[in-house]
Formats: structure tokens, sequence, C-alpha cells
């Protein structure tokens, strides 16, 4: 297989071409994954593929498939491209003992053409060009979907966040819980990074993809604390208070606690949640109040 990268190509037709010599134009409207083969397949592909007629006439004229989106999303645009790496990974791995006459394909006769992986693309421009029998491109057609699509709308969707936050703001991925399943979890920590995020918080990611983690704590841990007397080191306990008292604050007594408690513990570029109990009124108070202690710690 080659692999060629392009510049952005400008010239989409949606017709098949009538030159003699034709090349067929069809448009196709994280770490390595085990799940990625030619069996994570549509079975009108494979239908496609073993009806006999079409076997013996058409299956090795060289075709030109396209992928490109007809409209960028989340109504705004543009759209970030992502997965070409798996894409790479996936096209050498078409099993060859898939089925009787695929055994004897490969994926040699294969050329890719793409932009480059985080580039910034418009409708309707291709975002990865497959060249080869046409066999071959039907076969990789809803796979290659598959990849690029998710992993591309989770970079747009940084990348917005990430123009309307600005550049000189800390944007982190937090969205672990609400994924869709394992594999979701990591291709969205993966490619929120790609589209312009800072961090992760989820673990495995920063493992598989050295995404530098960042977290911070839990509701629960919030509720846990009740009282100043909850904190071991003595030295702090009537700290806390005069700097709320100095800035006037009336706010949840056992939340400053549990900020303290977590600061004492990890106090250099702290991330608290703010919202256990009532934003504005006491979470932000309680969070200002700790910031004027671990800059008197000689924290950052």
């Amino acid at each position: 297989m080659k692999i060629i990268f392009t510049k952005r190509e400008k010239n989409a037709t949606m017709s098949v071409s009538s030159t003699s010599d034709r090349k067929d134009h069809f448009f196709l409207s994280f770490g390595e994954n085990g799940s990625t083969t030619t069996t994570l397949n549509q079975i009108r592909e494979l239908k496609r593929a073993t009806t006999v007629d079409y076997v013996y006439r058409d299956h090795l004229r060289i075709s030109v498939f396209d992928l490109y989106f007809r409209k960028s999303l989340f109504g705004g645009e543009f759209t970030v491209f992502a997965d070409l790496e798996e894409v790479i990974r996936f096209i050498p791995d078409c099993e060859q003992d898939f089925l009787d006459y695929l055994s004897k394909l490969d994926s040699s006769s294969i050329t890719l053409y793409a932009i480059k992986e985080g580039s910034v693309e418009f409708p309707r421009v291709p975002l990865i060009r497959v060249e080869g029998p046409m066999i071959l491109c039907q076969l990789f057609e809803t796979t290659l979907l598959c990849l690029v699509n998710f992993a591309s709308l989770i970079a747009t969707n940084a990348t917005r966040h990430r123009l309307a936050v600005g550049e000189d703001k800390v944007m982190l991925g937090f969205g672990l819980r609400r994924a869709q399943g394992p594999d979701g979890a990591m291709s969205a920590s993966r490619y929120s990074y790609l589209g312009g995020a800072d961090g992760t918080s989820n673990v495995l990611a920063h493992c598989f993809f050295g995404i530098p983690i960042r977290g911070t704590h839990a509701h629960s841990f919030i509720a846990n604390y009740s009282s100043p007397d909850e904190l071991l080191d003595a030295t702090i306990k009537d700290t806390q208070n005069n700097y709320r008292d100095k800035l006037g604050f009336t706010a949840i007594t056992s939340e400053l606690v549990a900020f303290v408690a977590y600061a004492r513990t990890f106090p250099n570029g702290i991330v608290a949640m703010v919202d256990t109990y009532d934003t504005l009124s006491s979470g932000v108070p309680n969070f200002i109040c700790v910031a004027f202690l671990t800059h008197q710690w000689g924290s950052t």
C-alpha cells in the first residue's frame, strides 16, 4: 500500500468519469484498536463482494473513492479531520482468509491519499482518497467512514470549545463517564486532545497516548466533610476562616473545609468542583479563599 499526503483538493465531481481509460469516482457520504478489522463492516459490502457476476466483471477494475462530508458539524463552518492513523493501520490488515477468493487479495495495490490529520477542512473536500481495485475500495468504505466520522466529530467539537474559551485558558476533557462505552471513551479523550484540549481525566488515555492527565475531586468527597475539626493539620484550621471573613463571604463551611483538605494534599494547579451545593453563593467564594491560602503556602 502506498500512502500519499496531499494538499487540499478543490475539485470534486459527483458523476462517473466518461473517459475511455476512466477511473470511476465514488463518494463516501486510539492506539491500535483490535476491533478495526475487515469484519468491522456492513453485510451489504460482503454481499456485493461475493456476487458472482460482479466478481468476474468488475472486482479488479481500478477505482477511486473519496471520503468527505456534506455539511460542517454543529452548524459550523469547518470540520477537523481525525483518525488517519487508524485508517493507515486498518488497510494493510485486510485478512487474507476473509472469503475463498478474497484470500488471494491484499492491499499492495491500494494507494491512499490523505490530508494531514488535524487539518481544518470544509464540506465536499476529500479528506481521504482510496485508489485501487474496485472490490478492495468497496470493502474499505464502511470501515473508513466508521473510523473518521466519530473521531472528526469529537476533534471538531473540541476545537469549537477551544475557540470559545480562547488560547489562554486551560481546557480539559472530563467526559469519560458519559462516553459511548470504553472504546468511545478512549477515542473521545484522544481526539479531544487533538482538537485542542490541554489534558484529560482519563487515566487509561494518559497511559496509552501520553495525553497530560488532570482531574479534580468528587462531589462525595465534598459531602464527606462537616467541620474544621476534621482537618488533621491544626495550623490551617483558623487560617481558612480568616480569608473568608476578610472577604465578607458567607458560604458553606463544610465545603471550604473539604477544599482546604484537598488543596493541602494537591496544592499545585488545584482544580476544584464548585457546584456541589451552590456555585455562586458558596463554591466560588470558597475556592477563592483556598486560592489565597495556597498562594500563602507558596503553591502555584
